[in-house]
This record gives structure tokens, sequence and C-alpha cells, in this order.
């Protein structure tokens, strides 16, 4: 079985932390469908170039019974590519902001904001601070302006 002979790769660069591989563990069970369109991809020698994490939770999943095995799930990489472009796909591969964009937060918080974003690992409690601080903002342009007849007083944007 292709699971037992698939190797980590070496001093992988992309490393996560244990909340972030119970996520991901989490996330695959869920919606395992995924692995077919981003595979775990690995060359001649089963070194593992793209898909590390998602091959440690994947392989725990099925060990553990949860889900089944399916070689659909890997793809070799072409025999022809050189260490030095291996090199580049894995770092490409695992890098979600720097080549491809960014999430529009506005975006996010006001049409997507009824899916579980958090579980999908878009860090949302960011959206409420912000908010806080754009009030903050708001309050900060506003002078207090007392009522020379009856004294009352009211806030009146300085813009």
């Amino acid at each position: 079985m292709l699971l037992n002979k698939l190797k980590l790769l070496e001093n992988n660069p992309r490393q996560i932390t244990e909340k972030q591989f119970y996520k991901l563990k989490k996330s695959l069970k869920e919606f395992l469908e995924m692995l077919e369109v981003r595979q775990i991809v690995y060359d001649d020698n089963f070194v593992i170039w793209g898909g590390n994490q998602r091959f440690r939770a994947y392989k725990m999943l099925v060990e553990q019974g949860e889900v089944e095995y399916n070689k659909k799930y890997f793809k070799k990489l072409p025999k022809k590519w050189t260490l030095k472009q291996k090199r580049e796909f894995a770092i490409k591969d695992n890098n979600p902001t720097g080549l491809s964009g960014s999430f529009d937060d506005d975006i996010l918080a006001n049409e997507w904001d009824n899916l579980p974003l958090d579980d999908w690992g878009i860090n949302t409690g960011v959206w409420e601070n912000l908010t806080n601080l754009e009030e903050k903002s708001k309050l900060d342009n506003k002078k207090l302006i007392k009522c020379p007849n009856c004294g009352s007083e009211f806030t009146k944007s300085s813009k």
C-alpha cells in the first residue's frame, strides 16, 4: 500500500501546530473528497513534495479506521522534474498568500459569514477587533457640542 511507502519531506520548511493538525484532520474527515483535487504529491523515491501535513492527517485517519484508503488521493510528480523544480513546487504549493493573493475580509465577513470559516482556517476573530477599532475611530472623529440655548450636549462628526 502506498501509505506505507511514502516518506515525509526531510527538513520540510512548512510546519503546523498540534492544534492546526487536529483541525486539518477534522477537516479531511468531514470533506475527504477535497483530496481528489488537492492530492498528496510524491516523486519516484516516494518522497512527499506536496501535502506532507495532509498525508500525516489522512494516514492517521486511515489507520484509525475513520476513512477508507483511496489511491486517487495521490499523484506522482513527472520523472523529469529536477530537485530545484520539486523544491519550488513545495514552497508554492504551501504559500496561500504569497503569489495567489489574499482574502477580502469585508466580503468574507458580509457574504460568507454563514459558513464555518474558523473551522476552515480563516481567523474571523480579527473582524471583531477591526469593528471595534472602526467604531472607536468614528467616535474619535466626533466632537461634543453644547447647545447655547438649552445646554444639551450632542456629537457632531468632525469631517
